[in-house]
């Protein structure tokens, strides 16, 4: 093992080999999810390390009285910003040149959270999880894990300063109790798509980082035989771990013990475990380990913009997309990233100052600039950007009109009138309510102007991956039965509201829900209907194997052929909607009130349904219709069938 001091710290070769293991597996799972169904966890082997590392700083520097609070943080902010510094600038422009003016609001609105140490806030506010199909495309995702070490970095120090001058001889029990109250909050949470990303819910992986240093300074291993044995364990339980865990796995709480455990094992033991100092400590391993940061940072923004470009990750394109980010990362790490963290010359304030204060006030400002402009248009021929504006999602749908499956709360009328009111502002009673899922929610512009057009008012509630079904629980929902329930409380709520309404639409993604469609709807029209109110179903939007969502754009950005046929050919709309559409029938022909709405109407011919009217993308994402296409479609299905508001 190589041994050296710098900084204070003992340097530890077979910890840089655990680092090296982290990141492979990062890699390989964004490469391809397939090839490592659990590599998410590697995130998950860093954050045990820094744990590890930042408590054993901090315990050498308390034992010496060497320790302050500006060089704590000058070590941190030269460790982790410069580079990131650098990236951020790469990303931005490339971003710049490649992202529509929608993606390229969220893009810098993530570049601003992270250099406000909240880029773990803003994608557990703005996603439905990190394995959301839309958020896998965001160039600054990977962010996230950062957000959550420089927030333990503000919290940490002085807590376990304080522990170590007034409880030192108790510090390992303090440690592992808050780790048994930490891993009982993340479990208890981690239905939560937020969960994934917030402090209070990675914090027992780093205590057991914490814990590992406590252990080795109180308990160290002295012989070969145990430590093998032990760091043996380590790595089967991280091997497993990133074997045998998937997306579809609660995560983190209780599932993130094993990949943490492990690492905890390896750290405690590895440095003696001799029988795997050749894998841990060779020369290619530990360099891996040394540029590890570097390659996490290049990593997911490279694969991320690759495929927004419509590259696949093909064995090739992701050979040579490596290469790229190792070249990079060697490239950073030996120009940026050690020559400034070696750099004892650079004071606290001087860091403050270069490394932080000035690249924030740069992004914040490209930030401000994006939003303000809406993505920068200016970037783009008009016709291109009168394309680029129509793939929006709405921006009038409130927080207290969208219900989250982790939500409880109650739906009043009076509340729905206050909040989530639509349409003519001018009644003071709504006689029109729309609920349903993340189909509803789309739906919503093509009420509002049949609402207008007949002087209703109307409002709405919406719950993603609910559809309006009595006795449905939402086929998409998150593991466990409190979704389940929730989804069909949010139900019955609203429907026990139909009597207060003229008109009850309801619309949902069809083709999700299986074989509980003909009884979940049926039953819900009944309730409706039963209540006094008419019932209007929307049929789904046409959906297609591909998702054709870019395609339009792409087209017109040269990035595909112009002779590229972007439409959905009819036949296979109907081959995929054949069932759900036969059970709306049926249904209507025992509710001869209740109004079907067809968008294929104003979509389809004979032969394709369209994605594009008039130079108008009709879609936002594979089964989502935009803001505008939404409304334009109204006005089209109203010249043609009549506006059915106005009974």
């Amino acid at each position: 093992m190589t041994v050296h001091t710098t900084d204070s710290l003992t340097y530890r070769s077979d910890v840089d080999g655990l680092r090296a293991f982290a990141v492979i597996a990062v890699i390989a799972f964004h490469a391809n999810e397939q090839l490592l169904s659990g590599g998410f966890a590697g995130v998950d082997i860093f954050f045990v390390i820094s744990g590890f590392l930042i408590s054993g700083q901090i315990a050498r520097d308390v034992g010496k009285g060497t320790f302050t609070f500006s060089n704590f943080y000058n070590r941190r902010i030269k460790r982790i910003l410069p580079v990131y510094a650098v990236v951020s600038l790469f990303v931005s422009l490339a971003s710049l040149y490649l992202l529509n003016t929608n993606d390229l609001v969220y893009f810098t609105t993530s570049l601003a959270a992270s250099w406000l140490f909240a880029s773990n806030v803003f994608f557990a506010l703005l996603s439905g999880g990190y394995f959301d199909v839309h958020v896998k495309l965001f160039p600054l995702l990977h962010t996230w894990s950062l957000g959550v070490e420089e927030q333990f970095y503000f919290v940490f120090p002085v807590l376990f300063v304080v522990l170590l001058r007034r409880q030192r001889r108790h510090a390992l029990m303090i440690a592992c109790a808050l780790l048994i109250a930490f891993v009982a909050i993340s479990q208890l949470n981690s239905a939560k798509p937020s969960s994934y990303y917030l402090l209070q819910y990675r914090a027992h992986e780093l205590l057991i980082g914490i814990i590992s240093f406590l252990l080795t300074r109180d308990a160290p291993i002295r012989r070969a035989a145990p430590a093998n044995v032990l760091c043996a364990a380590g790595l089967l339980l991280m091997i497993g771990s990133l074997v045998l865990l998937s997306p579809n796995s609660v995560y983190p709480g209780v599932n993130s013990l094993y990949p943490c455990i492990g690492a905890g094992l390896v750290i405690y033991s590895g440095h003696k475990a001799k029988l795997f100092h050749p894998l841990l400590m060779n020369r290619v391993i530990v360099f891996v380990g040394l540029i590890s940061y570097s390659l996490y940072l290049w990593h997911w923004p490279v694969f991320s913009l690759l495929q927004y470009r419509g590259i696949r990750l093909s064995p090739l394109v992701t050979l040579a997309a490596i290469s790229a980010i190792t070249a990079m990362s060697c490239i950073s790490w030996r120009v940026v990233e050690k020559p400034i963290r070696e750099n004892r010359r650079i004071h606290f304030a001087t860091a403050v100052a270069c490394f932080f204060a000035l690249p924030a006030c740069v992004f914040l400002a490209l930030g401000a600039i994006s939003y303000e402009s809406g993505g920068l248009p200016q970037r783009f021929a008009p016709n291109i950007r009168e394309l680029m504006s129509s793939y929006s999602r709405e921006s009038t749908l409130l927080r207290a009109c969208s219900q989250r499956l982790t939500d409880q709360s109650e739906i009043g009328l009076d509340s729905l009138l206050q909040e989530c009111s639509f349409g003519d502002g001018a009644p003071k009673s709504a006689d029109v309510l729309l609920f349903g899922d993340s189909h509803a929610s789309h739906y919503k512009p093509f009420v509002d102007v049949l609402a207008r057009e007949s002087h209703r008012r109307a409002v709405y509630h919406v719950m993603g991956t609910c559809p309006p079904l009595m006795a449905s629980s939402g086929t998409e929902a998150a593991p466990g039965s409190q979704p389940q329930s929730l989804c069909a409380e949010h139900n019955m709520n609203l429907i026990n509201l139909a009597r207060d309404f003229r008109f009850v639409i309801v619309a949902g993604y069809w083709g999700s829900v299986g074989t509980n469609l003909e009884s979940g709807l049926s039953q819900t029209i009944d309730a409706i209907s039963a209540a006094g109110a008419i019932p209007v179903v929307f049929r789904d939007t046409p959906r297609s194997d591909r998702d054709l969502s870019q395609c339009v754009v792409y087209r017109a950005r040269g990035w595909l052929p112009s002779t590229t046929d972007c439409n959905i050919p009819y036949a296979e709309v109907l081959r995929k909607q054949a069932a759900e559409n036969q059970v709306i029938d049926r249904i209507k022909a025992q509710h001869p009130t209740m109004i079907v709405i067809d968008p294929r109407t104003i979509l389809c011919n004979a032969t394709e349904c369209l994605t594009e009217i008039d130079g108008l993308a009709v879609f936002r994402d594979s089964n989502h219709i935009n803001e505008k296409a939404a409304r334009d479609m109204a006005m089209r299905y109203m010249a043609v069938s009549g506006n059915p508001l106005r009974r």
